[in-house]
């Protein structure tokens, strides 16, 4: 399942030939959720969209045969997936692989705002400082729960799959890498990577018309026929 980006405001799907590539260098269906957008409608929507088309695909797939891609956006309507299944649904089972690219949640803790400061000269898409602005947008009534947010050093990821997340090393996210890592120490989540890559900016594997990009989606990929290997 390929989460597409898009700030939950727009679907920024993938390029005609990253489908290609994806769906060949796999040998996997590839399926893209069009959850519902805002400010029609709010991030639990969109949640719950999401698991019942996990629902949808455990009724034809074996959970370890599932993988979640998100890029940006997408990355974190995947990761807020999965703590809602974590907190709702802990019968149903996780998919076998999770790949967030540039993954963030809407709020950070003082040492992640303090490292994001320091990147933030290098990033020329996003400013640390973004987060108060995006937390009125997305949470307008205040009446959603934290882990739907998403605060990396705080949130549940007890359960969680294997999970393998890519972080451009000139993008301000990249300052809340550590926190995810803690927190899946915390909750017993054994079976993680953390991928930052040195001078690449926010969803850098997306840009497949620059090198670079190119070489990410193809390390995706890679990831994801090792991961299918091991099954």
């Amino acid at each position: 399942m390929y989460f597409p980006g898009g700030g939950s405001r727009r679907w920024q799907l993938p390029y005609r030939g990253s489908i290609r590539n994806y769906i060949e260098g796999t040998g996997a269906e590839l399926w893209i959720p069009l959850y519902p957008l805002l400010p029609d409608y709010d991030l639990m929507d969109e949640t719950e969209f999401t698991i019942r088309l996990h629902e949808k695909m455990l009724k034809r797939f074996p959970a370890e045969n599932i993988v979640w891609l998100g890029i940006s956006g997408g990355a974190d309507v995947l990761m807020q997936a999965g703590r809602h299944m974590v907190k709702k649904y802990p019968e149903l089972p996780m998919p076998g692989l999770m790949l967030p690219v540039s993954v963030s949640g809407l709020l950070m803790s003082e040492d992640a705002k303090t490292r994001m400061r320091g990147i933030d000269s290098r990033d020329p898409i996003l400013h640390w400082d973004m987060f108060e602005t995006m937390v009125k947008y997305y949470n307008p009534n205040g009446d959603l729960p934290q882990y739907i947010l998403g605060k990396a050093d705080e949130d549940d990821y007890t359960g969680f799959p294997k999970i393998i997340m890519y972080f451009g090393g000139d993008e301000v996210f990249a300052g809340i890498a550590p926190d995810y890592e803690k927190s899946f120490i915390r909750c017993g989540v054994k079976d993680y990577e953390i991928k930052i890559k040195e001078g690449m900016p926010h969803a850098y594997p997306m840009f497949t018309f620059l090198k670079e990009g190119r070489e990410g989606e193809r390390e995706i990929i890679a990831d994801i026929n090792r991961y299918f290997e091991s099954c």
